[in-house]
């Protein structure tokens, strides 16, 4: 992640709102609200941490994301259960992935299934179901993930094509290929952590009761105390 830091945070321009990631994320560029939590600072604080390690755990990081779904689903339709489950909530419109309006007999399963065998995905649905609920806009460092993987890409097919005809370069594409791997993993970790924080951070200020005592001898302003009624007129 700390490399990532190394890439401009600039909105991202048209002709880098390409792949997978990108145009996902394309779609909430003209969004003005933030995250309380920045995606940087999810393994920064006590708070968030657990939850960022545990996500970034490959054989755990499935359980994670089905805790996290069923949070983000009721958090946004609350007592729904599983009810509005769809493979990636619809925003991978891919072969089975097309969202129906038909509810899944299985969604726990179907869950588990869809964290197992595409993570990526799952944690991004989570995402976008809060960045849909509250208009938020991308991360910064979103746009700095982005402009990474996008020159990630570009040398791991510079050194797969060369691998061809030096042989000393297949190390040099291992190499990019782990460093891929952790980049992934530790990018999921904290986008997890982020919408965890999100979720909490919005259900802990719908239930504040918010208590603001006039002061002592202060200006009250408009305000008036109320007149005693009128004594009942005497028969």
């Amino acid at each position: 992640m700390p490399c990532c830091l190394c890439f401009s945070d600039a909105p991202l321009h048209v002709d880098e709102l390409k792949g997978q990631r990108a145009v996902a994320i394309g779609r909430y560029v003209a969004n003005v609200n933030t995250f309380h939590t920045r995606l940087v600072d999810a393994p920064c604080t006590c708070a968030t941490l657990p939850c960022c390690l545990i996500s970034a755990w490959p054989y755990l990081s499935p359980c994670v994301q089905v805790h996290m779904r069923h949070r983000v689903l009721n958090h946004v339709s609350p007592g729904s259960g599983w009810k509005h489950y769809q493979c990636c909530q619809g925003y991978c419109p891919v072969c089975c992935f097309k969202p129906s309006d038909t509810e899944f007999a299985f969604p726990c399963a179907c869950m588990y299934l869809e964290a197992c065998c595409c993570p990526g995905l799952a944690a991004s649905a989570n995402r976008f179901v809060i960045m849909d609920k509250y208009g938020l806009m991308p991360d910064p460092c979103d746009n700095q993930i982005i402009r990474m993987n996008n020159c990630l890409l570009m040398a791991r097919c510079v050194c797969d094509i060369a691998a061809i005809f030096m042989k000393e370069l297949r190390h040099a594409a291992q190499l990019l290929d782990c460093f891929a791997e952790v980049l992934f993993w530790s990018t999921l970790g904290c986008m997890t952590a982020q919408t965890y924080a999100e979720v909490q951070f919005r259900e802990s200020a719908a239930e504040a009761v918010v208590y603001q005592p006039m002061p002592a001898g202060g200006d009250y302003g408009s305000y008036e105390a109320p007149k005693p009624s009128a004594p009942p007129a005497a028969e």
